[in-house]
């Protein structure tokens, strides 16, 4: 495993990485673990009218 410093170094550096992932579910709910919890809200607009 390399080092911090290692990959400081290089000039490579990666903060906060996110990635959204397309499901064919309806509605989606992540929930993220970390200094404070993280809740995501996603869904289909073809499924749930606006007063929804």
């Amino acid at each position: 495993m390399r080092t911090a410093r290692h990959r400081r170094a290089h000039g490579v550096r990666i903060r906060d990485p996110d990635a959204r992932e397309a499901t064919n579910s309806p509605l989606t709910v992540v929930i993220s673990p970390g200094d404070e919890l993280s809740v995501q809200l996603g869904h289909d607009p073809e499924y749930f009218d606006h007063p929804a």
